[in-house]
């Protein structure tokens, strides 16, 4: 059964295994913005640092926002995705393993991991194989697809997820598998001291996401019609940072979205910002953080805003009443009822400070005693190794 102990408590237990005469196998797509991207550079920037030869391998090398944060003894892999199925891609995976001896090699997301173990099939290699799920399975689905590759995944030797929900759920899939909870790891940048009075005053109010419509910008609009309707004055003005994405589905709902907004007078009450380089120094400056999205394993935005100090709101999916049971600080809505986002920001913005700041020390607590990059870093170590918990 999947320990709970060491997320709450911090507990870390070190491998004493020569580091420097391995070297691993990292798998993603690419290393755009997305948190799975910057969760693996942080992973392959770690192992390295603590003396392991790493080959981060991607198949969309023209997606490269991270790239620029991936420290220089990482040894970066490429191949260009030529077909649908990406057989090309399984081609040069294979090469890779049976050139390199790999002591382990680790995929990030559903497809990157098929690939991998396909390619390791192929190899007749003896390399353990780790999957490690970064998607919510209710994003996911049960397709005939989603389903194979669920049954490819029985190939691995162990299974991650960043989600406590979502390793239960894998325990009972993989049961004679090595299933473990691995949250996401935040850099040192996001533990900053903040100015609680500074920000108290502002009360600005961020979400930091994409913009596919799943992260349910409309919610927001909604909530903050609701407030203006039941309050009788303007709302907060919300900078939603993140990536604008040019898909039909994502122009058409953000077209809807401020018409909403532009009919009630509200037009300039969400601002899509863009994409931000500084998330660290954006969440210093941030009094509260929204996250709205209806599909969810776990989130880097609010493990990122817990690191540094900023309370949180969030929808009632995957692990967010886990956490607001556990942490002050963690405020839960339902996604179906804007009134109840729109009384919260209300709450928000009459607290006190003495309130407010017990609030963001009391998240930051929490983060710093479980998602500091060392503490994550080195339960990947053991993971990789096939060290018992």
């Amino acid at each position: 059964m999947m320990n709970l102990s060491c997320f709450e408590y911090g507990v870390v237990c070190r491998s004493s295994n020569d580091s420097a005469m391995k070297r691993i196998l990292l798998v993603i797509d690419h290393l755009g913005t997305g948190g799975a991207q910057r969760q693996i550079v942080g992973l392959a920037n770690g192992l390295v640092e603590l003396g392991y030869q790493i080959d981060l391998f991607v198949y969309y090398p023209e997606i490269a926002h991270h790239l620029k944060k991936l420290d220089s003894g990482v040894n970066l892999l490429t191949s260009i995705k030529t077909d649908r199925l990406g057989l090309n891609v399984v081609w040069q995976l294979r090469k890779h393993i049976i050139n390199n001896g790999y002591h382990s090699a680790m995929a990030f997301l559903n497809t990157p991991a098929v690939y991998l173990e396909i390619a390791n099939f192929m190899a007749r290699k003896d390399t353990a194989i780790y999957y490690s799920e970064r998607s919510s399975f209710a994003l996911v689905g049960n397709s005939t697809l989603n389903t194979l590759r669920y049954k490819l995944h029985k190939s691995c030797s162990g299974l991650s997820s960043n989600s406590v929900l979502q390793t239960k759920r894998l325990e009972k899939l993989f049961e004679s598998k090595d299933v473990r909870f691995i949250p996401n790891a935040m850099p040192a940048e996001f533990f900053q001291e903040k100015d609680f009075s500074a920000v108290w005053k502002t009360k600005n109010i961020a979400v930091v996401s994409h913009t596919k419509p799943f992260k349910n910008y409309r919610y927001i609009a909604q909530s903050l019609i609701a407030y203006l309707q039941c309050f009788g004055e303007k709302p907060p003005v919300i900078d939603w940072y993140g990536e604008v994405y040019s898909f039909d589905d994502v122009i058409d709902e953000i077209a809807t979205v401020k018409s909403m907004l532009k009919s009630a007078g509200l037009s300039n009450h969400l601002v899509f910002r863009g994409v931000i380089e500084d998330v660290p120094e954006i969440l210093s400056e941030t009094y509260l953080l929204l996250h709205p999205s209806m599909f969810e394993s776990s989130s880097n935005s609010i493990a990122e805003a817990m690191a540094s100090s900023t309370p949180v709101i969030c929808g009632d999916i995957a692990d967010h009443s886990w956490l607001a049971d556990r942490v002050k600080g963690i405020s839960v809505v339902e996604l179906n009822d804007p009134m109840m986002l729109a009384n919260q920001l209300r709450r928000f913005l009459l607290m006190e400070l003495s309130e407010y700041r017990n609030l963001g020390e009391s998240v930051q607590t929490f983060a710093e005693r479980n998602y500091s990059s060392r503490s994550v870093i080195e339960k990947y170590e053991s993971f990789l190794l096939g060290d018992k918990e």
